[in-house]
């Protein structure tokens, strides 16, 4: 990841005249030259991951990625699904009729009990509740 650490003010002119803004740290979602990349709260740019904003990110370029829609997509080890914006899904979730379980960073629980006190198996789309 990639904190900025010193941004130059800019000059804007408006009306005729040259104003400066204050420096501060890029928060959020911001295109800089035709490129949307994504700031945590922090300054931070998000680089290879799932973003707050549930967009992944180019790990090199920290460019927003278009990974599709309505589907489930593998990425670093991991199963997520996106949806219909192309955003990860989190917590309880009922795709094509069966339940799945997204962690908080979006990361689907398999072979393990998740937060809702549910199993979700390993290698099938069973959820077994205790």
């Amino acid at each position: 990841m990639t904190r900025v650490t010193h941004i130059i003010p800019l000059k804007i002119k408006i009306n005729g005249s040259i104003s400066v803004q204050d420096s501060k740290a890029l928060k959020g979602e911001q295109v800089i030259n035709g490129v949307t990349v994504f700031f945590d709260k922090d300054g931070v740019q998000a680089k290879g991951i799932f973003a707050d904003d549930g967009f992944y990110y180019d790990k090199d370029s920290g460019a927003r990625v278009n990974l599709g829609n309505n589907q489930f997509v593998q990425v670093n080890g991991n199963w997520y699904y996106l949806n219909n914006e192309g955003k990860i899904v989190k917590g309880e979730q009922v795709i094509n009729g069966n339940n799945f379980y997204f962690d908080k960073d979006g990361k689907q629980v398999k072979g393990n009990f998740a937060e809702n006190g549910a199993y979700y198996d390993e290698n099938s789309v069973n959820e077994y509740r205790l």
